[in-house]
């Protein structure tokens, strides 16, 4: 067995043997410890910076003020600007893995008004697409070094694993679970490589670490089932950045599906944007450490005549941690649905000021 744990920080390798039922003989580790999914961010960061200064025509949006022309004002718009383009590019790196194209809406990163009559000239937003990603994955060196990391470890027995579990968010993203595929499937095309519907790489150690503190604590089963709980509370942004929760922190998967009602803002209004989060219980605005947002939720309101409209929003989530949302226009009864795999890991420390409402 051969076991990719494919992290934010690092990449580790782990092959061993199945002794029996209870017993696993780790045979060799490796992996590359400067190699992690937070270098992927960075290409896509890069990627989506160049798409947006190409569309303003301004090449020095996202540079450093310096000098004297460096106020307090123009250093604090700048790391805005930075914060809102790494979320973005965070969000978009994940629904790559889902789709092969994410639209991007510049008016939620765009923060001077003069810029954002610009985007209304030229179109409001642009599309990232996964083969553009993949190419400049490919020029940065990290797939040579992930190709190199599995060509140094996992030679001679350990290329012919009869298992190889994917482990950690990286492994989603589709040219690394291709390129896993394709090195171990060349001497053994039996080789079990379970998909993530299968085995979730974001939950693994996680689970992992509840099998094994089962056993020591003296319970034992054939069949050991771990109980998941909501780590922190999901739901929305509302007018004043504060926050709705719809799904609660410490609810047992799968959760009660909740309906909540919401109005919209102003007359004419041709859609409402729903932009979810995950938050520590008890936070009561978006833009605080600890909250981070997940998706937008686009609900189209062309037929609409009455307004203000109602739309009924519902949410919930399975036992894979796949949180399904719809949204149900009262006037019309047109459905809008997205359904999400959601991180259950909490990161050390997430700031968010996505700002923007139904």
């Amino acid at each position: 067995m051969v076991v990719i744990d494919f992290g934010g920080g690092t990449l580790d390798i782990s092959m061993g043997t199945v002794m029996n039922e209870t017993m696993f003989k780790v045979d060799k580790n490796g992996g590359d410890p400067l190699l992690g999914g937070n270098d992927f961010d960075i290409v896509m960061t890069d990627l989506l910076k160049n798409e947006i200064c190409n569309l303003l025509d301004d090449y020095d949006y996202f540079t450093e003020p310096k000098g004297r022309n460096a106020t307090e004002a123009k250093k604090k718009a700048y790391k805005q600007k930075l914060l809102l383009l790494k979320k973005e590019a965070e969000r978009v790196k994940i629904e790559l893995s889902k789709q092969g194209s994410v639209e991007v809406f510049l008016d939620k990163l765009i923060i001077e008004k003069d810029k954002l009559e610009e985007i209304e000239d030229n179109g409001d937003g642009c599309t990232i697409y996964r083969e553009d990603f993949e190419e400049k994955i490919r020029e940065s060196g990290l797939l040579d070094r992930f190709k190199k990391a599995l060509e140094k470890d996992c030679k001679g027995e350990f290329k012919k694993p009869n298992v190889v579990l994917p482990v950690g968010g990286t492994c989603y993203i589709p040219i690394i679970r291709g390129t896993i595929e394709k090195y171990f499937t060349q001497e053994n095309r039996n080789v079990k490589i379970p998909t993530p519907e299968e085995f979730d790489p974001l939950t693994a150690v996680s689970k992992g670490g509840a099998y094994l503190a089962s056993r020591y604590s003296g319970v034992e089963s054939d069949e050991p089932t771990v109980i998941e709980t909501i780590p922190r509370s999901i739901g929305v942004e509302v007018q004043g950045g504060h926050f709705c929760p719809l799904v609660i922190a410490g609810e047992s998967l799968p959760t009660r599906e909740r309906i909540h009602k919401f109005m919209t803002q102003r007359e004419g209004q041709l859609k409402a944007v729903f932009k979810i989060y995950q938050a520590e219980e008890g936070t009561e605005y978006v833009d605080v450490p600890g909250s981070e947002f997940i998706k937008s939720l686009v609900v189209n309101l062309d037929n609409v005549r009455h307004h203000p409209a109602e739309i009924e929003l519902k949410f919930s989530m399975d036992e894979n941690a796949t949180l399904k949302v719809s949204a149900v226009v009262r006037e019309t009864g047109t459905e809008t649905e997205e359904e999400v795999d959601v991180n259950m890991e909490v990161p050390s420390s997430i700031t968010s000021h996505e700002n923007s409402y139904a």
